[in-house]
């Protein structure tokens, strides 16, 4: 159910009710038509009861002017947004990386080397001997042995 702010000309209830959406438009008091009201929302920006954390940065904002300051003490900082040039320029350049380095190690291309990668990961899992176990090792005593005394 969605929440409505109301206003009846009728009985002159004015609140925020939660109303289904056949029902929006219906006094909840007098059942008489209402006038919806439209609230203003925020359209953009950081909300101060939200907090920004940037990933890429590694930083949390609490405000606008917070993430303003930031990029102005720091302006060989960019956050890059996705889609952008810059993020197919960099995007172009690690997989130009990823090709190169698999040239040097032999392969046709970036995919022949991961198949490779993946197929070695594959078998080096399958031949390994499994790690111990955690178990604790239990000692028998012999029957012989006198357990309330020991003798040095």
């Amino acid at each position: 159910m969605l929440w409505y702010d109301h206003d009846c000309p009728n009985c002159g209830v004015q609140e925020d009710v939660p109303r289904p959406i056949e029902e929006y438009d219906v006094c909840p008091a007098c059942d008489s038509k209402v006038r919806v009201i439209v609230a203003p929302v925020p359209t953009h920006g950081i909300v101060f009861s939200n907090v920004e954390h940037s990933e890429q940065l590694g930083m949390t904002f609490h405000s606008n002017a917070e993430k303003r300051k930031f990029f102005r003490d720091n302006p060989d900082v960019v956050a890059i947004s996705k889609g952008s040039v810059a993020d197919n320029n960099l995007k172009w350049k690690i997989e130009q990386k990823r090709e190169q380095t698999a040239k040097q190690h032999g392969f046709r291309d970036a995919e022949e080397h991961a198949i490779h990668r993946k197929t070695e990961t594959k078998r080096a899992k399958k031949h390994s001997t499994p790690p111990p176990s955690n178990t604790a090792r239990s000692f028998t005593v012999p029957p012989s042995v006198d357990k309330t005394r020991s003798t040095l």
